[in-house]
């Protein structure tokens, strides 16, 4: 199923595991978020927001 030409590199299956892991925790924010109310939850959103635009 792979290309002959095409050698496997460390970049590449660095980013699946990390499109994993951010795929994963994009997954469970809402479950962290369940018992909380609407505006705490939009107060942590755009704080996380805030921290990664940094």
């Amino acid at each position: 199923m792979t290309d002959p030409g095409r050698k496997n590199s460390i970049l590449g299956g660095s980013m699946i595991i990390a499109g994993t892991s951010i795929g994963a925790g994009m997954l469970g924010l809402p479950t962290i978020s369940a018992g909380m109310w609407f505006y705490w939850s939009l107060f942590r959103l755009v704080r996380q927001a805030v921290l990664c635009a940094r």
